[in-house]
């Protein structure tokens, strides 16, 4: 679960135990790093900082990691302007 406020993005993973991690980070300082395969599908999402870097939509088929992509992307691009 992602939600993206003007000043923080929260993100809620949950792993197949049921076990959750929950972090509010500052959206500024992250981008969005997509990995494609030989036929351009999206493969891999993964916010990337600095010192941070973790996969997003990991149980997404390739074409709904493709269609969050664009949409998150140009939602993050928005928050920083």
């Amino acid at each position: 679960e992602i939600v993206l406020w003007p000043d923080s993005l929260q993100v809620r993973r949950v792993s197949a135990k049921g076990k959750q991690n929950f972090e509010t980070i500052n959206p500024f300082w992250f981008r969005l790093h997509l990995v494609r395969d030989e036929d351009d599908q999206i493969t891999n999402i993964r916010l990337v900082s600095r010192q941070n870097s973790f996969e997003i939509g990991s149980f997404l088929p390739p074409d709904e990691k493709t269609l969050f992509a664009r949409l998150f992307g140009n939602a993050l691009a928005r928050s920083r302007n």
